[in-house]
């Protein structure tokens, strides 16, 4: 039995670390199909369990042969990727460059049966007859693991170069999946499809196969960057457009991708709409993970347009974008399970031409986010952090299907702008966790039943606005813990038509010009808990049945009494100033007697409240049979316990 080894260490190309760190305590087992295969140390004796150590190094001894590595940490599989392991002795020819070994193979009649092996520029390759997938190979196949290298491709910009990577996709998809790799180093590439019909079918890099990923040796080792004029999404998921093709199971990982914004073709609004990564219509479990994008043409990554499912991006910087930093759509409502985690973007829609308001995130439905940060908006508009907002054939009025929902979310604006922190317009939506600053409106909300919670909003100019939207607005939607201040406009304001029965739960609106401006057509908003203190004018209310209860700073509750004359009949006027900043509902306040001069000798009929205005309660007692004592008295108790606006 001919042994080989397999020696290798696994690196995590770290962010919060500033380099790289390597794992350790990870299982490592080699498969055939869903085969288990045995292990062996440099002895030659069989191991049960290999894990790698500190450093991340991990050995095993296996016969030669093709196999599928899989990565596991405590029972949960981190990856898998194909390897060819050979004995060193077993390669035949070695080679200092590929194109040594290009060269050589009119001379190499002696390498003629299958099996025999060669390496040149550090990668494997084996003889097999008939094989076509090297261009300039014939007759030889790549040995796992592959690298765009097996074919040729150097990253010098030309279209034949850069389709070489296509080629290298195309390969290792055909071959049951794996991993595509790339060196370290900048590796400029260009439009593999300029004769398309549609723009959109316009890429460097194509993925139309299931099952391959892209990896690069960590992404600030590894750069692709577009030439000038090259006018194309830089990677491309499957295709929507004039011939659909879907994939899944794909993904990049480990690269730094610079768009070269500045010297391409600025985009339209109905077109070029080029993205660093590019996700077709029903494309299923597409990946990207550990990537820096930069000076893209348009979107970051896009999502176009319907049906994607399950996809997954996390631990990613996206830098000056022509329009959105994420662009998702879901214009059928039917996708659904797309996650997006530890995700950064910087400076979105530099693309001035553009009329849209763009946005750092912009998604539909079916996206579950976490951990995203957006920051430095250097563009003039209305821009936005993070837009979650109805599917292309929805309106607010209809709950989609899959409502996006996240938590941990950054919003950081410049002061001074305009723009919106948070913005929402698809029913259901549900945020938790969310700090905003520096933009004119923290959260502005126009679709139904919404939820936000465990907010922190400095606010620029207004905290939160609820308004109308396009079919619904922003009725029943509740915002719980959480704090607004420092705004020149409206902590809170609920603007009229189709904003009813709002809840705001434990919120504090400390420091603002107005604290809450309920206006005309608003209807049914609560708050409950919280505080109103230090705003100009804690309350401007022209809505119907605003309720306020234990508001600290605005008092919403209180007892009052007055002392009323019985030693004569007749009705008995009293006023109780009541020092709210609302004029409180007849029907808010309950009027009691309380004996105060000891005496029994009198009767009344009605105790009533008669009216209320911005500073007093009016009520009245009459008094049937007077008291004989003269002097003799009853105190009138007001109580009042919550708003409750005529």
């Amino acid at each position: 039995m001919a042994l080989a080894p397999k020696i290798d260490t696994i690196l995590y190309n770290a962010v919060q670390s500033g380099g790289r760190i390597a794992y350790a305590g990870v299982r490592v087992q080699a498969y055939v199909g869903d085969t288990e295969q045995q292990l062996y140390d440099a002895n030659g004796d069989t191991v049960s369990v290999v894990t790698t150590d500190v450093n991340g190094r991990y050995e095993f001894w296996i016969e030669e042969g093709r196999y599928t590595l899989k990565f596991s940490f405590e029972g949960t599989e981190l990856s898998a990727q194909t390897e060819d392991i050979y004995n060193s002795a077993t390669w035949s020819f070695g080679y200092p460059t590929r194109a040594a070994f290009v060269a050589a193979l009119s001379l190499m009649s002696s390498v003629n049966a299958n099996g025999q092996t060669v390496k040149a520029a550090g990668l494997n390759y084996i003889r097999q007859s008939g094989a076509t997938a090297i261009p300039d190979l014939p007759g030889w196949v790549p040995a796992f693991p592959i690298y765009a290298g097996h074919f040729g491709f150097v990253g010098n910009g030309t279209l034949a170069d850069t389709a070489l990577i296509n080629t290298a996709i195309a390969y290792v998809g055909g071959a049951g999946g794996g991993t595509v790799h790339l060196p370290g180093g900048t590796l400029d590439i260009t439009n593999t499809n300029p004769a398309a019909a549609s723009w959109d079918n316009y890429r460097a890099i194509y993925f139309g196969v299931d099952d391959v990923m892209l990896k690069g040796a960590g992404k600030t080792a590894t750069k692709l960057r577009l030439v000038d004029g090259a006018d194309c999404h830089v990677i491309q998921f499957g295709q929507r457009v004039t011939s659909v093709v879907t994939v899944s199971d794909c993904g990049v990982s480990d690269l730094e991708i610079d768009g070269n914004r500045a010297n391409q073709t600025l985009p339209s609004d109905p077109d070029d709409h080029w993205a660093a990564l590019a996700v077709s219509s029903n494309c299923e479990r597409i990946t990207g993970r550990d990537l820096y994008i930069h000076d893209i043409q348009y979107y970051g990554i896009g999502g176009q347009r319907t049906g994607i499912k399950n996809c997954h991006f996390e631990r990613i910087l996206i830098e000056n974008t022509g329009a959105d930093g994420i662009d998702w759509k879901n214009d059928d409502s039917d996708g659904y399970g797309n996650v997006f985690s530890g995700i950064t973007a910087r400076n979105p829609g530099l693309a001035t031409v553009l009329s849209l308001a763009e946005t750092a995130f912009d998604f539909r439905s079916g996206v579950f986010f976490e951990n995203l940060t957006a920051d430095s908006f250097a563009a003039e508009g209305d821009l936005v952090g993070l837009r979650i907002q109805v599917d292309g054939n929805s309106t607010d009025a209809i709950a989609p299907p899959y409502p996006t929902s996240g938590r941990g979310v950054k919003l950081v604006g410049s002061n001074g702008a305009s723009g919106y922190g948070l913005r929402i317009s698809a029913r259901n939506t549900i945020v938790t966790e969310v700090n905003a600053r520096g933009f004119s409106q923290m959260c502005r909300v126009s679709a139904p039943d919404c939820k936000v919670s465990n907010f922190n909003f400095i606010s620029d100019k207004d905290g939160i606005v609820l308004t109308n939207g396009t079919a619904a607005g922003a009725s029943t939607c509740c915002f719980t813990t959480g704090t607004i201040r420092s705004g020149t406009g409206d902590g809170i304001r609920i603007e009229g038509v189709n904003t009813n029965e709002n809840e705001f739960i434990a919120v504090d609106v400390r420091s603002n010009t107005t604290g809450y401006d309920i206006m005309a057509g608003a209807a049914d908003t609560r708050f409950i808990g919280g505080s109103n203190t230090g705003n100009t004018t804690a309350l401007s209310d022209a809505g119907t049945g605003t309720l306020i209860t234990d508001v600290s700073g605005l008092r919403t509750s209180g007892e009052f009494e007055q002392t009323v004359a019985i030693d004569s009949t007749g009705v008995k006027n009293i006023i109780f100033p009541h020092g709210m900043v609302f004029t409180p509902n007849v029907k808010s306040v309950a009027l009691t007697l309380s004996r105060d001069t000891n005496v029994g000798d009198w009767s009344s009929g009605f105790l009533w409240v008669s009216g209320t205005d911005a500073t007093n309660v009016y009520a009245q007692l009459r008094v049937l049979t007077a008291s004989a004592a003269v002097g003799a008295t009853v105190k009138v108790i007001a109580k009042i316990k919550a708003k409750a606006a005529q």
